[in-house]
């Protein structure tokens, strides 16, 4: 197992490629002025599995989060404020 880091596109929705249908988000957070989340995988067990990513600013509307979970929060150096959360996707 490793820990990975993934830059988040600061968009509504993205999927990102994982591999690891057992892949688990640690955290969001801010990394040279770019948001990023760290997720523990194990390389070897090799899938066509992805993350849904959804990403809420404060303050804006938030749409349906059926089957997501909150990874966190990050105060970005700007100000502003991201709330990140997954769920599991096929590729």
């Amino acid at each position: 197992m490793k820990i990975y880091k993934y830059e988040l596109a600061i968009t509504d929705s993205q999927v990102i490629p994982i591999g690891d249908s057992f892949a688990k988000p640690l955290c969001v957070a801010e990394q040279d002025g770019k948001l990023c989340m760290w997720v523990q995988l194990d390389e070897n067990r090799q899938s066509n599995f992805a993350f849904g990513v959804k990403i809420f600013g404060t303050g804006n509307p938030i749409d349906d989060l059926s089957g997501h979970e909150y990874v966190g929060s990050v105060i970005m150096s700007n100000s502003l404020v991201w709330h990140v959360y997954v769920c599991n996707a096929e590729v």
